[in-house]
């Protein structure tokens, strides 16, 4: 194994040991309180105004292609 590969392992091993495996499947919809809308508009800011009609029009046009042009929500 490469040096930066075992340096990897070895870091995700004492990662593990201060949080139990257990603990990284919990998930509370509750603590997700950003609004889906306003991540999209905040990330629309600075962008070329002309164009955001195109965007939504082609994030409109399948679930994919809404997921591919909306990653701050699945980045949040």
């Amino acid at each position: 194994m490469k040096k930066d590969a075992t340096r990897t392992v070895q870091r995700g091993a004492e990662h593990r040991k201060s949080v139990a495996r257990t603990e990284l499947g919990h998930w509370d919809a509750a603590q997700r309180t950003a609004d889906p809308r306003k991540l999209l508009a905040k990330a629309m800011r600075g962008r070329i105004a002309a164009l955001l009609p195109l965007k939504n029009e082609r994030m409109a046009a399948s679930a994919f292609a809404f997921f591919r042009g909306a990653a701050p929500i699945m980045a949040f």
